[in-house]
C-alpha cells in the first residue's frame, strides 16, 4: 500500500508504518488526502498485487462514544469546591441578614403594656427586600451555573472490557482424517470397501486359477495324442 501510495501520490501515510519515514504525506493538503484515499478504495475494491499472508498478531479497539451534559446539579457543588478557588457567596450573605432581621423583628415585634404582650406589626419592606435579594442571587447562581456548564468538558477514556480473544488457525483435516475422509468419499460413490476389494482379489484369483488349469488340460491331451502308436494298414 505504501508503494502505491508512493508511486501515486509521491508520499507515503503517515498513519501506516512504512520503512521510509521521511517522505510523509501532508494530512493538511487536502489534494494530497484525497490521493490517500482512492489509493485504499482501489486496493480495497480489487485483489492486492501482492499475496500478503494474514497478520500474525493484531490490535483492535472497537470505540464506542456516549456523550452527556456535565456537570449536573447534584455534582455541581461538590465541583465548586474541589475545583474552583471558594469565593464569598453573596446569597449566604443575604440569608444571613435576613435571619438576622427576622430575629430581630420578633424581639421588637412584642412589648408590653399592663403587663400583656402586644403583637406590633411587622416590617414588611425589610423582608420584601431580603426576598428579593435572594432571588437575585438564586438567578446569578443559576447563570453561573450554565456558564461553567458551557465552558467545562470532561473526557473520559476507559476500557468498556478487559477480555481478550485470540483467534487461531488450524488445518481442516489432519493426516489422518484425510485418509478416512478419502476413504468414505470412494465408499460413498464408488461402492468400493474392503470387503468389496477382498472380493475382487478373490474372483481374480480364481479366473487366473481357471485359466491355469485350463492350458495345463490342454498340454496333457497334446502330449497323449503324441505318443498314440501308429497303426500299419496291410492292403
Amino acid at each position: 500500500m505504501q508503494r502505491a501510495n508512493v508511486r501515486q501520490c509521491g508520499c507515503v501515510d503517515p498513519f501506516l508504518p512504512s520503512e521510509d519515514s521521511s517522505n510523509l504525506c501532508d494530512i493538511q493538503n487536502q489534494t494530497l488526502v484525497c490521493c490517500l484515499d482512492e489509493v485504499m478504495k482501489s486496493l480495497s475494491k480489487d485483489d492486492p498485487p501482492c499475496p500478503c499472508p494474514l497478520p500474525c498478531e493484531s490490535t483492535r479497539y472497537e470505540m464506542t462514544i456516549s456523550t452527556a451534559l456535565w456537570p449536573a446539579r447534584s455534582f455541581y457543588k461538590v465541583f465548586m469546591k474541589t475545583e474552583d478557588v471558594p469565593t464569598p457567596n453573596p446569597c449566604e450573605n443575604a440569608t444571613r441578614k435576613k435571619e438576622k432581621g427576622d430575629s430581630s423583628d420578633q424581639e421588637e415585634s412584642w412589648s408590653s403594656s399592663e403587663g400583656l404582650p402586644m403583637p406590633r406589626r411587622p416590617m414588611t419592606s425589610h423582608r420584601a427586600k431580603s426576598t428579593n435579594c435572594t432571588d437575585r442571587c438564586i438567578d446569578e447562581e443559576e447563570q453561573e451555573y450554565l456558564t461553567k456548564k458551557s465552558r467545562i468538558a470532561k473526557l473520559k477514556v476507559f476500557y468498556q472490557t478487559l477480555e481478550k480473544s485470540f483467534y487461531k488457525q488450524e488445518p481442516m483435516f489432519q493426516e489422518s482424517e484425510l485418509f478416512s475422509q478419502l476413504g468414505g468419499q470412494m465408499g460413498l460413490w464408488l461402492g468400493i470397501s474392503l470387503v468389496a476389494l477382498f472380493e475382487c482379489i478373490e474372483n481374480i484369483s480364481h479366473i487366473l486359477h481357471y485359466c491355469i488349469k485350463r492350458s495345463g488340460l490342454k498340454k496333457k491331451r497334446v502330449q497323449n495324442y503324441c505318443l498314440q502308436p501308429k497303426r500299419s494298414v496291410r492292403v
